[in-house]
């Protein structure tokens, strides 16, 4: 048998592994796995769930470098052209018409020393005739003239609006073409470089998300599954167990553990195939596509691989060292894509009952993709750090309050629900009443783990349960002692890692509650009543008739 358990708790967000290392029967020890690349060469144990295509072909995973990201686009449209604007024919300017000449002067009457009587005797018929035709053409060559100035002014003058105009549109079209290619270059730079996320939550409960058609959800999955088994050989070689957390309720554990079984053993035929960390660091996307498929396989129970509801990962964590009271607990852990609500009860003999474990879809990308319907400009990892230091300084959420709101009041039905149930099935026994019930249940505790937990203001979970006076609007809040889980409330023995902050333990919590041996998960879920009665703290309290009465109508 394995002496390595390893608890996988695959997040929306990031990842976590914990290491139960058995080697020792009488000391168990436990490893929140340290993940190379974090920044300034550092370790961190939680493992973003990215992976990114980078421009040299290769992948990586986790920390990744978004400057090396190929950038494509996602219909393989090109960059907007600019568009062309012929500058128009312009018209010729006419050529200066070709004159008439002026006819010969006729000959002088008298030549010699007699010329001089030409001025002092009248002008001769044929003089004033030859007066006349010149100024007859000189008329009709000044007509000509202007007729062409004219023409040539008019010609100039609309050549000059003719390239106004070509040159306002072009101006124009250089606009539009800068305008088209910011938009195109935003794009590129929102959505279509090659770095994928989310690819857990889109392969196992919400399709809907993964709009990029480069490569799908499993795809991803597979690639960074098999990197994360290529960290696990390195360190414990073969021979260990992997329990994964699945986002569902324990009634379609099932299908959950096929789709799970069937991510891991690809990421295994991958590995299988390069052998070597380094290989697979250095392998071509293309090959990584043709060797990382997505296959169906047939689940052999003797393969060191289950499942384990992520509910059930995080209520075992929390119960493990029986750190809480003796009394019915709702547990919450807040994740990226789900919010995992289970309903425990610790007896007086400090036995653990299973009443309830189910999964919400929701987590913080709900949060975030709701604001970013309102905020279209903003990128999802914008809207995630600005709440991250929202919810720092701002208790009430600040600007993300109603989103906060309305995922909380989401969970607040889910929670009521179950409260209801319990009531209900408590109430069926003749030895307990409504108000007893109340009472008892009023400061029992609601525990908080997960990354989505870090804040107040997402704790705010509110249980409400109809009084005992049976008039609508008689609510009494129940499970209002909010605790968070820390690593004082784990309680984890013989931790190797020495510095991890203690807040981070929050985020922590499933990953170590997979990795426990398999005793932990045979607890059975018992009748609610018999465990509620047989707890000497939560003694039915006499009521007068009136209320007796009360409570029977309401049954």
């Amino acid at each position: 048998m394995s002496n390595y358990i390893v608890g996988l708790d695959f997040g929306t967000h990031q990842s976590k592994v914990c290491i139960e290392d058995s080697s020792n029967r009488l000391q168990l020890t436990y490893e929140f796995f340290e993940f190379p690349g974090a920044p300034k060469g550092a370790q961190s144990t939680l493992f973003p769930s990215v992976v990114q295509i980078n421009r040299d072909n290769t992948v990586s995973y986790g920390f990744v470098k978004p400057s090396n990201a190929m950038v494509v686009s996602k219909d393989g449209s090109n960059p907007p052209k600019k568009e062309e604007v012929r500058e128009p024919e312009y018209q010729e300017i006419p050529a200066e018409p070709r004159y008439e000449n002026l006819p010969p002067q006729p000959e002088p009457r008298h030549k010699g020393y007699f010329a001089i009587l030409e001025k002092l005797l009248p002008e001769s018929a044929e003089m004033k005739k030859w007066k006349q035709e010149c100024a007859t053409i000189e008329r009709t060559n000044e007509n000509k003239r202007m007729a062409w100035l004219n023409r040539k002014r008019d010609v100039i003058n609309h050549n000059e609006q003719a390239k106004e105009e070509w040159q306002r549109q072009v101006k124009a079209a250089e606009r539009r073409y800068d305008k088209a290619y910011a938009e195109w270059r935003e794009d590129i730079q929102r959505s279509i470089q090659m770095r994928f996320r989310y690819f857990k939550q889109a392969t196992f409960f919400d399709r809907s998300i993964w709009t990029n058609d480069f490569i799908s959800p499993e795809t991803a999955s597979i690639w960074y599954l098999a990197y994360i088994r290529f960290l696990l050989d390195k360190k414990l070689g073969k021979g260990y167990i992997v329990r994964m957390g699945v986002p569902c309720s324990y009634e379609d554990i099932d299908k959950f553990r096929q789709r799970a079984y069937n991510l891991w053993m690809s990421a295994g035929k991958l590995v299988e195939h390069y052998h070597d960390l380094a290989a697979f660091e250095k392998a071509d996307y293309k090959e990584l596509l043709q060797y990382g498929k997505y296959e169906h396989f047939t689940i052999d129970p003797t393969q060191p691989f289950d499942v384990r509801t992520e509910a059930q990962a995080s209520l075992f964590a929390v119960i493990s060292n029986r750190r809480l009271d003796t009394r019915i607990n709702f547990l919450f852990d807040i994740g990226g894509g789900t919010t995992d609500i289970a309903v425990f009860h610790i007896t007086s003999d400090n036995d653990l009952k299973i009443l309830e474990a189910i999964s919400v879809p929701k987590g913080l990308n709900y949060i975030f993709e709701a604001y970013q319907k309102d905020h279209p400009n903003k990128t999802i990892e914008q809207i995630q750090t600005q709440f991250a230091t929202t919810v720092e300084t701002q208790k009430n959420g600040g600007q993300f309050a109603d989103y906060i709101e309305t995922y909380l009041e989401d969970i607040d039905r889910a929670a009521e629900t179950l409260s209801k149930a319990i009531m209900n099935t408590l109430l069926t026994d003749p030895w307990l009443k409504r108000g007893a019930i109340l009472q008892a249940l009023a400061n029992d505790p609601s525990v908080f783990s997960g990354g989505g937990s870090t804040s107040a203001c997402m704790r705010n979970v509110t249980i409400q349960l109809q009084g005992v006076s049976g008039i609508k609007g008689d609510l009494v809040p129940v499970f209002t002692d909010r605790r968070v889980v820390n690593k004082k409330l784990l309680g984890i023995r013989n931790v190797v890692n020495a510095a991890i902050d203690p807040v981070t333990y929050q985020i922590l919590a499933a990953s170590y509650g997979l990795s426990l041996s398999d005793n932990w998960y045979e607890v059975p879920s018992e009748n609610i009543t018999n465990t509620f009665k047989a707890d000497p703290n939560i003694p039915p309290i006499p009521k007068t008739n009136i209320q007796e009465r009360n409570d029977e109508a309401i049954k």
